[in-house]
């Protein structure tokens, strides 16, 4: 590869027209998969559209699969104006009702337990069919359980602990970034 000059965009566009070409040689491709993509910093989110849009004028086999919350679409148009004529942005929503009970009830049963339908009709009326909700959901209702099969008790012992979860990953970093006036105080701070 050609050397670097120790900026990003460039290097990074040089290094994605190296790897495509390669790529195109050997007849494959090269998938980027970045979960989380919000929180990488604009200049980052910058060099990085400049690469792929590099790729892509130059049919390269590279291609980018990011995941993100909803305001990932206006962070990759502040980061570079083109960006969102540059991806699509296909949006995931809750869960249809038979697959949110697939992902409560596979891990279960493949572990050769079993959940009452009463706990799991509990745990999907709380998630309404959110994925990361049904994760946690389901994660702290396998750990509150004592013996199959699990029961609404469960359920209701694994809530608190649960929200608690969501409260400190989910929502403290987006209450994080909320601002003094949204907030009402000019320094927040939590336990």
């Amino acid at each position: 590869m050609r050397g670097t000059n120790d900026d990003l965009e460039h290097d990074l566009q040089a290094l994605f027209q190296e790897v495509g070409i390669a790529a195109k040689a050997a007849g494959t491709a090269l998938a980027i998969f970045i979960d989380e993509l919000q929180y990488v910093e604009e200049d980052q989110l910058a060099a990085l559209i400049t690469a792929l849009h590099r790729t892509e004028q130059q049919q390269l086999p590279v291609v980018l699969v990011g995941a993100g919350l909803p305001q990932l679409r206006m962070f990759l148009g502040n980061a570079k104006s083109y960006a969102e004529r540059l991806f699509d942005f296909p949006e995931i929503g809750p869960l249809r009702d038979q697959d949110a009970q697939l992902a409560i009830e596979k891990p279960i049963t493949d572990e050769n337990e079993e959940i009452e339908d009463e706990a799991l009709q509990q745990i999907l009326s709380v998630t309404k069919g959110y994925p990361y909700f049904l994760q946690t959901w389901g994660s702290k209702t396998w750990l509150a359980a004592d013996e199959s099969p699990i029961d609404v008790d469960d359920v209701e012992r694994a809530s608190a602990v649960a929200v608690a979860t969501l409260d400190e990953s989910f929502f403290l970093v987006r209450f994080d970034r909320c601002t003094a006036h949204f907030t009402g105080e000019a320094g927040v701070s939590r336990p």
